[in-house]
């Protein structure tokens, strides 16, 4: 990434005090390996974000594995940027770091290193060595032909001191808990869980499940990569709803277009898959239960007292005497072999939120206390007086997800004329069509705008999605009906809590509420009700349906 004109900027040259409009009295330099350590370094920022008396300046060594993806988003921030050389020949007031790599001995500031998780965790992988040491805690790491470099090693916990001690007891003198100002920014956006609740799509009623997967071979993809799939097939898609959380080391490793090239098929089927850099919090906040492995979004969770099933966990890349390798030993596993279903209906009655959060508590200490306690250690370090009113943490942003669902579902249906009842049970299409002995107790429906087309040939029930065009309904719907000789019934929207069905002999209107409701469920509905003998006079006085945790009514047939 390379300076817009290639210079260095005003507010990193010498003489900037002849050039600058605030007048700036230190500055700062953050630096970025990945976006994994972006995303840390922007849960701190607004400790400094409004003094007017700090520049803030970001570089880049590129030294990462996964450095791919770090310049885009600099760049979308417009965050002000200096090449690495650049970078080592300034002196700066302050320097900060989430990770490690590049000759960060050489930086000329007093240089901060946070972790970029949820505590210090993992094996350092990237050199080969005689003893295991953990990442961000290892002499290879801290020490500079024997001396420690850095100002200060920030711990997320006094625990970790323990860790350091073993590790590189050297760097014990520099040691500072400073808190987790990702944890508090959960904290205070707790009370939001309604409100993401509905920007994931969540029905009342519906449970929403949260897949989280770390990087590399052990982590939850590396070892299941199917289990998106797995869950949508095996789950009623009317109780339950997917997302889905990848590490961005994941997503800027194999490249985004790539991963959600491979997760295609479960996103038709309705996965939504949460972007890397935000929207993770969000979806532990609305979630019901957590499907993780040993990466820290699994700890988040599990700290906001969510019930969590360990479908992965790499117990070789974890320190054994870490708390997350002790949430591995206790939590349940999600065994692969058998239906997920009562699995999961077994871990939410058996989870004990206080058992759990007793281990996450080692890892995320002093909760709402970070901002304060990292606004002493950067204005300490730049002997410069703190602002007179401290930040505090903020509320984390709404996911920005496609919440559709499927365009197809496999429907088993129940109809009770006696009691004027229809029951359904869906699953997504696509992904249960080809297992489902089509003998009468199942039939598919799906909407035109189906990609499948196998999908789309073996449907019984074809809906006209959208509003548009509901004059030419029944021209729409004769030719449907022409084109996929399997189906039976076609639904077409005529108005507002209205459509037209239409079969080879049937055509009829009928009335619908919520307005709101899914025309795939309503068409199922029918379609069930005339298969099991009823007469389409018989929905006059209106059909109870259900599915899973959704009701609607559809009622006022008439020819």
């Amino acid at each position: 990434m390379a300076n817009e004109v290639g210079r260095i900027p005003v507010a990193a040259r010498s003489d900037a005090g002849q050039w600058s409009t605030f007048g700036i009295q230190r500055r700062i330099l953050i630096v970025v390996h990945t976006v994994t350590a972006l995303t840390r370094i922007l849960d701190l920022l607004p400790v400094l974000a409004g003094d007017r008396r700090v520049q803030i300046l970001f570089t880049t060594p590129a030294t990462s594995t996964f450095h791919a993806g770090v310049a885009d988003a600099l760049r979308a921030r417009e965050m002000p940027f200096i090449s690495w050389d650049d970078a080592l020949s300034i002196e700066f007031d302050l320097a900060i770091t989430a990770s490690f790599g590049g000759d960060l001995h050489r930086i000329n500031a007093p240089l901060i290193a946070l972790p970029h998780g949820a505590g210090y965790t993992k094996f350092t992988k990237y050199k080969v060595q005689s003893t295991k040491s953990v990442f961000g805690l290892g002499r290879e790491q801290l020490t500079h032909q024997g001396r420690v470099y850095l100002a200060t090693v920030a711990l997320s916990h006094e625990e970790q001191r323990e860790q350091l001690a073993h590790s590189c007891p050297e760097a014990l003198a520099v040691a500072e808990v400073v808190g987790d100002p990702c944890y508090d920014r959960l904290l205070v956006s707790a009370r939001r869980r309604e409100f993401f609740r509905q920007e994931f799509g969540v029905q009342p009623g519906q449970r929403l499940l949260v897949l989280t997967s770390t990087w590399g071979p052990g982590s939850l993809l590396g070892r299941r990569p199917d289990i998106a799939e797995q869950l949508l097939a095996e789950l009623p898609m009317d109780d339950y709803r997917l997302a889905a959380v990848l590490h961005p080391n994941v997503w800027h490793g194999h490249g985004p277009w790539q991963v959600r090239s491979w997760l295609a098929k479960a996103e038709r089927a309705g996965l939504m898959l949460v972007p890397p850099e935000e929207g993770w919090r969000a979806a532990l906040i609305a979630g019901d239960l957590i499907i993780g492995d040993h990466g820290s979004v699994t700890v988040y969770g599990a700290a906001l007292g969510r019930p969590v099933a360990l479908g992965a966990f790499a117990h070789e890349d974890l320190d054994p005497s870490c708390p997350t390798a002790e949430l591995g030993r206790i939590l349940p596993g999600l065994i692969p072999e058998r239906p997920v279903k009562p699995q999961l209906e077994a871990i939410l009655a058996a989870h004990d939120a206080r058992r759990i959060t007793a281990i996450t508590d080692r890892v995320l200490g002093h909760p709402m206390e970070s901002y304060n306690r990292l606004t002493s250690l950067f204005y300490r370090l730049m002997a410069l007086p703190p602002p007179s009113a401290t930040a505090s943490p903020s509320a984390v942003p709404g996911p920005v997800v496609n919440t559709r669902g499927t365009s197809s579902a496999v429907v088993f249906a129940e109809a009770d004329s006696g009691q004027a009842t229809v029951e359904l049970v869906r699953f997504p299409a696509r992904l249960s069509v080809a297992d489902v002995a089509m003998e009468g107790a199942a039939h598919i429906a799906a909407t035109t705008a189906e990609p499948d087309l196998h999908v789309l040939e073996s449907a019984a029930v074809m809906v006209r999605p959208g509003e548009e065009g509901v004059a030419d309904a029944a021209i729409w719907a004769e030719r449907t009906l022409q084109d996929y000789p399997a189906a039976r019934l076609a639904i077409s929207p005529v108005g507002p809590g209205r459509c037209l069905v239409m079969g080879s002999r049937l055509s009829a209107v009928c009335d619908y509420e919520p307005m709101s409701a899914d025309l795939m469920m309503v068409g199922s509905a029918v379609y069930a009700w005339l298969d099991a003998g009823g007469a389409i006079e018989g929905l006059k006085d209106g059909v109870n349906v259900h599915a899973g945790s959704i009701s609607l009514r559809v009622f006022g047939a008439r020819p």
